[in-house]
């Protein structure tokens, strides 16, 4: 798998390392999801699970790309 240094809305990403992203919720390192929307500095809306969106900074994702 190659990386992509920049996240940018639409891409596929996946979790590097557990994340609170409110109080008690916990997404796990591994679950992928779809970035919708980008703020400043370097936070993303990600859609993950059932159409849940979660903001998340941006050093906890990895782009997901298939091999070419």
């Amino acid at each position: 798998m190659k990386r992509q240094l920049r996240v940018e809305v639409n891409d596929m990403v996946i979790l590097n390392r557990d994340v609170e992203v409110t109080p008690f919720v916990i997404i796990e390192k591994g679950t992928i999801g779809k970035v919708k929307e980008e703020t400043f500095p370097y936070y993303f809306e990600v859609e993950f699970f059932e159409n849940k969106l979660y903001w998340v900074d941006g050093l906890y994702l990895d782009v997901v790309l298939e091999d070419e």
